[in-house]
């Protein structure tokens, strides 16, 4: 049963989506931080497959960077909590994996699709939030990676600047608002939304059939 949060509560995908430009809905993130419990609609993803090649391509991320002789956390170990010190919204995410050699922390986020420019985003996230909610790690560097499975986007410390840190807050204010935002149902949007229809009446399911069309002469 969809029940409003006690506060307001965002994971770092639903973020990153929005900053990148992958999804146009505020109103499907701004719901989600705002409310828990609700109904997921079906979905046509394949989560098996995806499960597999995701849990191959980080097994052997791991051991490549244990053979480099550094420090791994994975997944359940990397979870965090940021709270926004201005409203006490909080941040969530679990990256990948955490490399930690000497003074130096690599975040890397293992990817099965085709590269997005969210993906990026995400890590960069990662790499704000994690120091700032975790004292262990306040006085390392952060250098990031999206780890595809035939190439990798390094992203360097200097990514993550007063800049970033300024649309970081900006979209936050969005979620982090009692505004409710407009819907603005797509095909392509919907498709990688999991609000169902009591939630979400105006979910679009399924692309409208397209008639052929002719030329003219």
């Amino acid at each position: 049963m969809t029940v409003r949060r006690d506060g307001t509560y965002v994971w770092a995908t639903w973020l990153s989506r929005l900053m990148a430009g992958d999804s146009s809905c505020e109103w499907g993130a701004w719901f989600k931080s705002h409310f828990q419990g609700y109904a997921k609609a079906p979905s046509d993803f394949d989560l098996a497959a995806w499960t597999i090649k995701h849990t191959r391509l980080l097994r052997e991320l791991r051991i490549e960077r244990q053979a480099a002789g550094e420090q791994v956390l994975i997944e359940g170990q990397t979870q965090f909590y940021y709270e926004r010190p201005s409203t006490g919204l909080v941040v969530s995410g679990k990256a990948d994996l955490l490399a930690i050699s000497g003074e130096t922390v690599w975040v890397y986020d293992a990817k099965t699709g085709q590269p997005r420019t969210g993906d990026t985003v995400q890590v960069m996230i990662y790499m704000y939030c994690i120091p700032r909610a975790n004292p262990t790690f306040q006085a390392k560097t952060f250098t990031g990676a999206v780890v595809y499975q035939d190439n990798r986007v390094e992203i360097p410390p200097s990514a993550v600047n007063e800049e970033f840190e300024r649309n970081f807050n900006y979209f936050l204010d969005i979620l982090d608002s009692g505004v409710e935002p407009t819907r603005v149902p797509s095909p392509s949007d919907c498709r990688f939304c999991d609000l169902g229809r009591p939630d979400c009446p105006d979910r679009v399911d399924a692309a409208p059939a397209r008639e052929d069309a002719v030329e003219p002469l």
